[in-house]
């Protein structure tokens, strides 16, 4: 949790201070993934009292902010923008970057698997059985239903295929 503080909060005292008073979007995700975070590490060790205060929570930050992030996600996942909804079997790696109007879903009970080191582009969609390996850059809009094994490549489009490498 302590990286998740350094990417949103990475500022002097009086700046951090600052964006706590004021509400400032960089407070309100750093708060969303931790207490999310929290919430899944719970569930994980079967303590069920932390996971019902935390799932209270959760829905509380879900229902105001418009973030529902139910999934399994790495160290420093950073949203950039609102309405995000992750599904609860999807996994993240580290690194990835949500930048909006993003849904990750599973399509017949399977979720999506992302890499590290993800950038996914504002209102991009992932559904299903899908696999996306690291360093990869989906494009703004997109639709995600195929996997893509390749390293570093830029994939966009409705489906999406790869545009360069």
């Amino acid at each position: 949790m302590g990286s998740d503080k350094i990417l949103y909060l990475s500022q002097s005292f009086f700046r951090r201070v600052y964006k706590k008073i004021t509400h400032h979007p960089d407070y309100l995700f750093y708060k969303a993934v931790t207490i999310h975070r929290k919430y899944r590490m719970a569930k994980d060790e079967k303590r069920w009292v932390k996971t019902f205060c935390y799932s209270i929570l959760a829905n509380r930050i879900s229902s105001k902010y418009n973030l529902e992030l139910y999934g399994k996600f790495g160290e420093q996942l950073r949203i950039w923008h609102g309405n995000i909804v992750i599904n609860g079997s999807a996994v993240l790696g580290n690194n990835v970057n949500l930048h909006g109007n993003n849904c990750i879903g599973e399509n017949h009970g399977k979720a999506p698997k992302i890499g590290n080191n993800v950038d996914v582009g504002y209102g991009s969609t992932i559904i299903g059985d899908v696999v996306i390996a690291d360093n990869v850059t989906i494009g703004a809009n997109s639709v995600v239903t195929k996997s893509f094994d390749e390293k570093g490549v830029v994939i966009a489009g409705c489906p999406a295929k790869v545009i360069k490498k």
